[in-house]
């Protein structure tokens, strides 16, 4: 899992990047900074080689990065994943058990 910040010009750009991306099955949650700035919990891939990891990182973020421009959105990498924020369970922030999630690095292999 990566903590990645998204960022839009105003609270309307940002949900409309937030629901263009809840229906990413990448994406486990999302948790608001302010009205400008949220929190984006993404699977990243599973079992990741260490030299591997940073490619897979910088990769989704180019990619989601590509699938928000459109809401002058765009995403930063942040310094990983905040243990005390996955077991905070908030329902309207929370998309998907880890069950349905699929890693992002199975979409990048397959591009």
């Amino acid at each position: 899992m990566m903590l990645f910040l998204l960022t839009a010009p105003t609270a309307e750009m940002l949900r409309e990047a937030r629901e263009h991306l809840r229906y990413w099955p990448y994406v486990k949650a999302f948790k608001p900074v302010d009205v400008t700035h949220m929190n984006v919990l993404v699977l990243v891939g599973k079992g990741i080689a260490d030299e591997m990891w940073d490619y897979y990182v910088t990769r989704s973020c180019e990619l989601m990065n590509q699938c928000v421009r459109q809401y002058q959105a765009y995403f930063v990498m942040t310094s990983g994943c905040p243990l005390l924020w996955l077991h905070r369970y908030h329902s309207d922030g929370f998309l998907r058990p880890d069950d349905l999630l699929k890693p992002f690095c199975d979409f990048i292999d397959e591009m």
